[in-house]
């Protein structure tokens, strides 16, 4: 009687090729998920990157325009087209039903027209360089007298609005500030 010392052939299924094609197909899903994450991380990274730009943007602008207030000896007076530099309050951002709320996020200010440009250097990485805009907003006098308010001996306070872009305009920040100044 003789052995044979090899394996008699087993009729095989194709039952390792299934178990490989599962296997390749759990990798690539992995893979194309983790993908899918990176992208949207990277998305991310780049919008926080557009708006820290724009708020940055938005600060040196506002930052010039109190400069610019600190610096004048003698009020410009404020006018309704802002031709002095200074608006009256509330004219450039008219809802043209009477409110006086200001709510800048309900209306539309043409920045390009009403606005004062960045004086400073250009700032790199933004589409439009930023504008403010400053509006007398109150007198308060030292006192009630005729020639206290003659001449305009008090604070004069202004309200500073700035507006900053990104990389795209779709980024923006828009700061707003209180400054009170006297005059001598």
């Amino acid at each position: 009687m003789s052995h044979s010392l090899t394996n008699p052939p087993i009729n095989q299924q194709g039952v390792a090729l299934v178990v490989s094609l599962v296997i390749l197909l759990l990798t690539t899903v992995i893979g194309v998920t983790a993908m899918q994450g990176t992208t949207m991380e990277s998305r991310m990274a780049t919008n926080m990157l557009d708006r820290e730009r724009a708020f940055e943007a938005a600060e040196a602008a506002l930052r010039d325009a109190e400069s610019w207030i600190m610096a004048q000896n003698v009020n410009p007076g404020a006018t309704s087209n802002g031709a002095s530099g200074i608006w009256t309050d509330g004219t450039p951002f008219s809802l043209g039903d009477g409110d006086d709320t200001n709510d800048l996020n309900s209306i539309e200010v043409d920045w390009a027209n009403d606005g004062t440009e960045y004086g400073a250097t250009d700032i790199q990485g933004v589409n439009t360089q930023p504008r403010y805009i400053i509006e007398e907003h109150a007198f308060i006098p030292d006192d009630e007298s005729t020639e206290t308010l003659a001449k305009g001996r008090g604070f004069f306070y202004y309200r500073v609005t700035a507006r900053g872009t990104g990389g795209s305009d779709a980024a923006q920040v828009i700061l707003q500030t209180m400054l009170r100044k006297r005059f001598l």
